[in-house]
């Protein structure tokens, strides 16, 4: 049960998540923004739903409709709201594997986070710390489109960007 959004409220968030972060939608963001919104203090959530409400129709209308409005102040905010929600997802998403699997010798990030978004590997890894896992923030922050190990020498599971043309046909993706 929602305890912020509206049915229609809810039916937009999902559409801008999936506009703004393609693939959004496999990890249901609206639970996710849903919490972020309920505890955020009153006039932050007011700004929030504005936001949300502003950008509907044009999400209703699809990515060339909401792209005239990504230097607003509303997209800006809803875009903060839904990579919050992926980054959320994604890190339940790996310390539950982590949990079931009794640990892993290695996480990989391939694609679009692996190649360009150090800032959501980052996040997605942020408090993880009880698995082993130690992101080190300077090779992070340099291996955007390079090959290499972004966790702590010596810790393990061991965090990899490695090159997409390395992993075909090695490792089953859920």
């Amino acid at each position: 049960m929602l305890r912020t959004l509206d049915a229609l409220r809810a039916e937009a968030v999902e559409q801008l998540c999936e506009l703004i972060v393609p693939g959004s939608s496999r990890v249901g963001p609206v639970v996710y923004v849903d919490a972020l919104l309920t505890g955020m203090p009153p006039p932050v959530r007011e700004g929030a739903l504005a936001a949300i409400d502003a950008l509907a129709p044009a999400a209703a209308q699809g990515a060339e409709a909401l792209a005239e409005h990504e230097r607003t102040p509303e997209f800006g905010f809803v875009r903060a709201l839904a990579i919050e929600a992926f980054c959320l997802r994604a890190r339940k998403y790996l310390g539950a594997y982590m949990a079931l699997l009794g640990g892993a010798d290695a996480v990989l990030f391939g694609g679009g986070i692996g190649e360009h978004a150090p800032s959501i590997r980052k996040r997605i890894c942020a408090g993880m710390q009880w698995s082993g896992l130690q992101l080190d923030a300077r090779a992070n922050a340099a291996a955007t489109g390079v090959e290499r190990c972004l966790s702590t020498t010596g810790t393990k599971p061991a965090v990899y960007r490695p090159r997409s043309s390395n992993l075909t046909g090695k490792i089953g993706f859920l």
